[in-house]
């Protein structure tokens, strides 16, 4: 009777002892299997439980990083929708609030075609990396006039439940690129002037 009660208590998630027998009979060995086997129920659910909360403390330390980085970051499945973008992929590219699972070319067709462009250089590659990096330019999102984002872009293969992903990393360099050319023009001038009084 004891058993039993106590099966019905394990299938409902209680694992508490059974009162074992005093002797050396069947009844008694079978409360001491039952009460191990418990035991091994108890601990095993409490280690999955502590792992669960690792893994959701380690989620959401991520979270906080990728949200607090300038850079951009985003995910995609393998049919290039997006799955995630942190704060920064959202407010280089001009992203909508509620963009997720949507079509990159859907949203940023510009970057998508040289994004998917990357991935196919990587796939045609005679000997192909793990990564990808190249520049992209396009066009900045809240630009009428045309002005062009200048992105220094990196991606990698992610794993994802549903199939295989990519990750892309991306810094908005245009003010880097803007000082290189304004660094250079001034070069330029320069050699142009002393250039210029010597003849």
């Amino acid at each position: 009777m004891q058993v039993a009660e106590g099966t019905k208590a394990v299938a409902e998630g209680n694992f508490r002892r059974l009162r074992e027998y005093a002797g050396k009979d069947e009844l008694q060995e079978l409360t001491q299997s039952f009460n191990a086997m418990t035991r091994q129920l108890s601990e095993a659910r409490d280690a999955v439980e502590a792992r669960s909360r690792e893994l959701e403390n380690a989620r959401a330390y991520l979270e906080r990083v990728l949200t607090n980085l300038s850079a951009g970051v985003i995910v995609l499945d393998r049919e290039l929708r997006l799955v995630t973008a942190n704060h920064g992929a959202a407010r280089i590219l001009g992203l909508p609030a509620a963009a997720g699972r949507r079509s990159l070319a859907e949203l940023v067709p510009e970057f998508a075609s040289q994004v998917q462009a990357a991935l196919a250089d990587q796939s045609l590659a005679i000997l192909p990396n793990e990564s990808w990096q190249r520049q992209i330019e396009i066009k900045r999102a809240s630009a009428a006039d045309g002005e062009t984002l200048s992105l220094l872009a990196r991606g990698s293969p992610l794993p994802l439940d549903d199939g295989a992903g990519h990750v892309v990393v991306f810094d908005d360099i245009t003010q880097v690129i803007s000082a290189q050319r304004a660094l250079a023009w001034a070069k330029w001038r320069a050699a142009w002037r002393t250039r210029s009084r010597t003849r």
